[in-house]
């Protein structure tokens, strides 16, 4: 099975797949649309793990509009008051 068919807890599970180790941290975040569209940017390049890092808003209507298919990674995402 190719990384590009496996869904988000299948990349995770599999050690040998680089993609897996890659995860995206925002830090601070102020504009919850620019969460979702970071969310879609990943999506696209097949990476599944997203961070917040002391958001000053949760992810909304507008994040999950502009993820626009990637609402699983909004919805999935580690968060964290300080550090990852």
């Amino acid at each position: 099975m190719s990384p590009s068919s496996t869904n988000r807890g299948e990349r995770e599970d599999r050690t040998d797949d680089p993609l897996a180790r890659i995860r995206c941290v925002l830090v601070e975040t102020t504009h919850t649309g620019n969460l979702g569209a970071v969310a879609r940017a990943l999506k696209t390049m097949g990476l599944t793990r997203l961070a917040l890092v002391n958001p000053k808003q949760p992810p909304d209507a507008e994040a999950l509009a502009r993820a626009s298919g990637a609402d699983d990674l909004i919805n999935l995402r580690k968060e964290r008051k300080n550090g990852v």
